[in-house]
C-alpha cells in the first residue's frame, strides 16, 4: 500500500465504449480539470502529433472556459491557489515495444553532468520542444513529466509509473488537495457549464 488517499479513474481516453465522439470528449475534459494528475497513455512507437494537439487543445479549453470557474470554487472554500497551479500534472506514459523511449534516446546523447542533472528534465525540454514546434504550449497543466518504457515482448511493468505516479501526488508542487465537496461542487459547475 502507498499510504496515498486518492481517488482514480479510468476514462480509456478517446478509445471509451461512448460511440458519441463529442460526449467522451467532454467527459475527458471534465476529468481533466478536476485531477490533480493525470495520465496520458502511449503504445505508439513514438510520439505522435496527435497527442500534442489534443493535450494542447485541452489545455486551451481549460483555459478558455474552466480556470476562472473552478478557482471561483476554490476561493469559495478558502483556497488560494496561484492561477499557474490550478491546472493538473499531466504524466505522458510512453510505451514502446521496439523503440527506445525518450529517457534512453536521451541518455545516449547527454553528458555525464547532464544526467546528474536528471534525464526526466532533459525527456521535457524535449516535450516542450515538441510543443513549441507545433506552435502551442499547453499552459493549463502545472507540469508535464514523462516516463518511458520499453516493454518489449512482455506484460507492461507498472511499478516504475506507480512509483512516479505516487511520488507525483505526494509533490508539494501539487495543487491543493482538495475535499470531496469542493471536487463535486467543481464537477457540478463544470457540468453546467459543458450543457449551456
Amino acid at each position: 500500500s502507498s499510504g496515498i488517499n486518492a481517488e482514480y479513474g479510468d476514462t480509456e481516453g478517446l478509445l471509451g465504449v461512448s460511440g458519441n465522439l463529442n460526449r467522451r470528449t467532454r467527459l475527458l475534459l471534465k476529468i481533466l480539470a478536476l485531477s490533480d494528475v493525470a495520465m496520458y497513455r502511449t503504445r505508439a512507437e513514438r510520439l505522435h502529433n496527435d497527442m500534442f494537439g489534443f493535450l494542447s487543445d485541452a489545455s486551451n479549453v481549460y483555459c478558455q472556459h474552466f480556470a476562472d470557474d473552478l478557482k471561483n470554487v476554490l476561493e469559495k472554500h478558502s483556497i488560494d491557489v496561484p492561477i499557474s497551479k490550478l491546472g493538473p500534472k499531466v504524466i505522458i506514459f510512453h510505451e514502446t515495444q521496439f523503440t527506445e523511449t525518450l529517457h534512453s534516446n536521451l541518455d545516449q546523447v547527454m553528458t555525464d553532468d547532464e544526467k546528474e542533472s536528471g534525464v526526466e528534465g532533459a525527456a521535457e525540454a524535449e516535450i516542450t520542444a515538441r510543443f513549441a514546434a507545433l506552435g502551442d504550449y499547453p499552459k493549463a497543466f502545472s507540469k508535464i513529466r514523462y516516463l518511458g518504457i520499453k516493454s518489449g515482448n512482455k506484460p507492461t511493468d507498472f511499478a516504475y509509473i506507480r512509483e512516479e505516479t505516487i511520488a507525483e501526488l505526494n509533490s508539494h508542487h501539487i495543487r491543493n488537495k482538495k475535499s470531496l465537496n469542493v471536487i463535486m461542487e467543481s464537477l457540478q459547475v463544470l457540468n453546467s457549464k459543458i450543457s449551456n
